[in-house]
């Protein structure tokens, strides 16, 4: 995980006031239209996230990272698409 990337998250949680879970939804997730999108592993997010796989053939746990600033949002392929497209085209929806 990013250091920088945890700082950044303690400053937003810091001058917003309010848990970074809650202020990423709020600013980012929300507005995009992305529903699935969080970081607490719900049974919602179970049905629609797909698993990953050890080499194996193992599934990997999900794990819950404190440090979510650098990781642990749960995003369904759905979802994901609309974070990069609004990333690099600032379009609320995937192109095509």
């Amino acid at each position: 995980m990013s250091g920088g990337y945890t700082l950044l998250q303690l400053l937003i949680e810091e001058v917003s006031g309010e848990p970074f879970a809650e202020y990423v939804r709020r600013v980012i997730f929300n507005p995009l239209g992305m529903a699935s999108a969080g970081y607490e592993w719900t049974t919602e997010l179970q049905a629609a996230v797909a698993t990953p796989y050890k080499p194996d053939s193992s599934a990997w746990p999900h794990y819950q990272f404190i440090e979510r600033g650098s990781g642990g949002a749960y995003l369904t392929a759905a979802d994901l698409a609309r974070l990069v497209a609004a990333s690099v085209g600032r379009r609320k929806e995937p192109a095509g």
